[in-house]
């Protein structure tokens, strides 16, 4: 089952390659047993796919993908689909993943009330040069012109330095109101992609573009959609193509069948 998912991705990028490159940018969000493909700044999802397991942080490295999921394991796979080497994550309870260029950063919720603490590993799972540190903010991680960040889900940004020493945080949206809840960060490394669900219980919820100095709206949302929240976002940074619907259509028939 964990094959494919990571095969059910690969197809979808694979078949992309066949038609005419496009430079819209292209974020994947999971929902639990779900992947929604976003490409702002169209209003809504262009497809969504059935995964057999749910992620709680996405990240990519420029050649692999990087996905943490609630059994406390962080998985590598390639373009070709195959799977490529897994680890344990440095403690329970992951929440949020990012890549700094060499390393892999993970959040792990400590308690209750947003309370983590940030790791940094090697991409073998050994850690990293920085040691741990204690953050606040478990409903996602990035790393972003050279700090990590943190998002809470009351619509806050923590930045810390990779020693682990507080910069400040930065409110989202903050004329939006009481009603907003802030759930999954990804980034462009010019401004942060999130997902905020408005009203209760979710009864909508968009990906924003986010100027990281202000915490404004910078002009680009996606329509994520309703009901269960996103855990995972990741920014893919690359020149991909168009796919046609009819082609869509055929590799989620052929990932049904394979399902079965």
């Amino acid at each position: 089952m964990k094959k494919l998912a990571l095969m059910l991705i690969t197809a979808l990028l694979l078949t992309a390659a066949t038609a005419e490159p496009t430079d819209k940018p292209t974020i994947f969000a999971s929902k639990y047993n779900h992947l929604y493909i976003l490409r702002p700044p169209e209003p809504l999802y262009i497809d969504d796919f059935d995964l057999p397991w749910g992620y709680v942080g996405l990240a990519y490295d420029g050649s692999y993908w990087w996905v943490v999921d609630y059994y406390d394991t962080v998985y590598q796979f390639d373009y070709g689909g195959d799977f490529v080497s897994s680890f344990t994550t440095p403690a329970p309870d992951p929440r949020g993943l990012g890549f700094d260029g060499e390393y892999l950063w993970i959040s792990c919720e400590e308690s209750e009330f947003d309370n983590v603490k940030v790791y940094q590993c090697a991409l073998d799972g050994t850690p990293g040069p920085m040691g741990d540190f204690p953050a606040y903010g478990s409903a996602g991680l990035k790393f972003f012109q050279g700090n990590v960040l943190t998002l809470t889900y009351d619509n806050y940004v923590y930045f810390y330095s990779p020693d682990g020493t507080f910069i400040r945080n930065l409110e989202i949206l903050p004329d939006g109101g009481y009603e907003q809840r802030t759930y999954a960060m990804a980034d462009d490394d010019t401004y942060l992609w999130i997902i905020i669900y408005w009203g209760e219980p979710y009864e909508d919820s968009y990906v924003y573009k986010i100027d990281p100095d202000t915490g404004e709206y910078a002009g680009e949302s996606v329509w994520a959609g309703s009901s269960v929240p996103f855990s995972g976002l990741a920014y893919a940074d690359w020149t991909y193509t168009e796919v046609e619907a009819e082609s869509l259509g055929k590799i989620k028939a052929f990932f049904r069948e394979g399902g079965k």
